[in-house]
């Protein structure tokens, strides 16, 4: 899967773009993690975002990175914010991924 880029101004930009897109952040979070699964059947680091703004000379570029050891918190994360939303087939598919990664 390719690395989701995404551009802003500055970092207000980004600020309130993470405020309004909660839902997106999360599912491009699950579909990075499912892909790397599926291709390697293992946790790995994995870039999900990159990062450029255009005003903003501090922050250059930035890549979000979703660690190995982090992948488990990043889904029951993702679980518990789609079972607010009820998203249950999303919430299905993040179980199962949950429960292949942890055998």
């Amino acid at each position: 899967m390719v690395i989701k880029q995404l551009k802003f101004k500055d970092l207000d930009g980004l600020l309130e773009w993470h405020d309004n897109q909660v839902f997106d952040i999360h599912l491009q979070t699950f579909k990075c993690l499912k892909n790397e699964w599926d291709k390697n059947q293992k946790t790995s680091d994995i870039d999900i975002f990159k990062i450029d703004f255009e005003d903003d000379e501090e922050y250059d570029n930035i890549i979000l990175t979703l660690y190995s050891k982090e992948w488990n918190k990043a889904l029951e994360l993702g679980l518990e914010y789609f079972i607010e939303q009820e998203e249950y087939e999303i919430c299905s598919q993040i179980k199962n991924l949950l429960t292949k990664i942890k055998k």
